[in-house]
């Protein structure tokens, strides 16, 4: 989510070149944190209580890897991957496609390592545990063509609903609860690190500087009068001190090492648009 926030930042800023690798990073990070959140009111719809649903795993097991979803039960664990593809994801003779062009990235292979590791780790219990697999198309427009043998299913949207009742009851997820010692075992493998990223290089600041912009739409077209802010396009209002917490948080996710901001380097991020009287007031608050 760090990474997200920096490069929705510069985003915003301008500071991204379409069709660059941080342009296509940007886009691809937010088509998928979309589709978790469409894939999250479908989990938390229909499972029980007694599980434990675990979102944005990072672990670090013979390297680093990311799990959308890890479901923790009494005797399973459940690894669920959200795809939020518009078009046809077409996989035969163990190459990718998308909408008929090469995909940079092999999704089942990605899916299979995923499985072998938590099975690995599900060792460690001592126990009898069930690892199954779930991969999930979840743009309404996405569809998912394979001619290869997995160990995990392969959902589309317009199937979600009927397969997770199914899937719930076939697997006896209601019977009991999980194993909190379970947790405790992912907790030790879990990389803290893992979502940490650098600060933008200095030479991108003069491109950043380009005012307050709306938290709502991200426009910069303010109409700032005595006390409060408003933006013209979408009418999102706000006030002076929530405008620089905004503007504070906006400045952090693209400077995530520097805990503290100076008013000098506030005043110069919003390009003068509130004095330096009111930030030094207002940073003595927060």
């Amino acid at each position: 989510m760090q990474k997200f926030q920096q490069l929705q930042e510069l985003y915003y800023r301008g500071a991204l070149k379409k069709g660059s690798p941080e342009w296509r990073e940007y886009f691809a990070l937010k088509y998928g944190i979309e589709g978790e959140a469409q894939a999250n009111e479908y989990l938390k719809r229909h499972l029980p209580k007694n599980i434990k649903l675990i979102h944005n795993l990072n672990l670090d097991i013979a390297g680093k890897t990311q799990i959308d979803y890890l479901i923790l039960a009494r005797h399973l664990w459940w690894v669920i991957e959200i795809k939020n593809y518009n078009g046809i994801l077409k996989y035969e003779n163990q190459q990718a496609t998308l909408r008929g062009e090469a995909f940079h990235n092999d999704p089942f292979a990605a899916m299979r390592r995923r499985m072998t590791l938590v099975k690995e780790l599900s060792q460690q219990t001592q126990r009898s545990l069930n690892v199954v697999g779930t991969f999930i198309s979840i743009h309404p427009e996405g569809e998912v063509i394979w001619d290869s043998q997995e160990a995990f299913d392969i959902v589309m949207r317009h199937q979600l609903n009927r397969y997770l009742v199914q899937k719930i009851q076939d697997c006896n997820l209601n019977q009991a609860d999980y194993v909190q010692a379970d947790m405790d075992l992912i907790n030790q493998v879990v990389n803290q690190e893992f979502a940490c990223v650098d600060d933008i290089s200095q030479e991108t600041w003069q491109a950043l500087r380009r005012g307050l912009r709306c938290n709502r739409c991200g426009s910069f077209n303010l109409e700032i009068e005595n006390r409060r802010l408003t933006c013209r396009d979408c009418g999102e209002s706000s006030s002076k001190n929530q405008a620089i917490q905004i503007a504070m948080d906006q400045y952090r996710a693209l400077y995530p090492s520097r805990s503290k901001v100076s008013v000098q380097t506030l005043y110069s991020f919003i390009d003068c648009q509130i004095s330096r009287k009111t930030l030094f007031y207002a940073l003595k608050t927060v």
